[in-house]
């Protein structure tokens, strides 16, 4: 088995929300920001900070999608999630290809591998869309993920 490997700046093999307890994630209360229709099936959500990190008492604490990821998961599932990503590493992945997306239904756990493959059916959804087609894109069945980019989990 691999040695852990640890985040470069703050040598941590976990995600750094996991170092606060589930009472204090819970009093940071539902994660609001402005819905933006990205390319998905329903609205993203963004937070207001650009870097889309969640502050609480002047502290940024974590990016606020790994805070609806830990909403929808749990810790114990999160756990699996390491800092720093090897090819088959878990990762936080958006479907809706929206970078900081809140929006627990556009959050889903996959391998890095596949999330980086997302990025190309993100590229060729953007393009459709710009031209008019993201429609066509969707129906052409371009995208080979389970479930799709672009789509939304129920």
């Amino acid at each position: 088995m691999p040695k852990s490997r640890t985040h470069n700046k703050s040598n941590k093999a976990t995600l750094s929300l996991l170092d606060h307890t589930s009472s204090e994630i819970d009093i940071w209360g539902d994660i609001h920001g402005s819905k933006v229709q990205g390319l998905s099936d329903s609205a993203c959500v963004l937070v207001s900070a650009k870097d889309g990190r969640f502050t609480s008492k002047g502290t940024k604490v974590a990016y606020a999608y790994q805070i609806s990821a830990f909403r929808k998961f749990g810790r114990e599932q999160l756990r699996n999630v390491p800092t720093s990503k090897r090819a088959h590493d878990l990762v936080i992945s958006h479907l809706c290809g929206t970078r900081n997306c809140c929006n627990e239904n556009h959050i889903i756990l996959e391998s890095k591998v596949i999330n980086d493959e997302r990025t190309h059916c993100h590229f060729g959804a953007r393009h459709a869309a710009k031209a008019g087609k993201l429609q066509d894109w969707i129906n052409s069945q371009a995208c080979p993920h389970k479930p799709m980019c672009t789509s939304s989990v129920k």
